[in-house]
């Protein structure tokens, strides 16, 4: 998700996981792609 810091206005990428998730490379790879995805919808530069 892309999310605002209230006191600044800066957009930040976060990410959630489930509990018990374990990091893989896939996550990284699906995490990676929704982020270009959403930097992409709020008009944030690529990374």
């Amino acid at each position: 998700m892309i999310r605002q810091d209230l006191e600044t206005g800066e957009l930040i990428e976060q990410l959630v996981i489930g509990r018990g998730t374990r990091p893989s490379p896939a996550i990284d790879e699906a995490a990676a792609d929704a982020f270009r995805l959403l930097r992409e919808e709020t008009g944030l530069p690529p990374r």
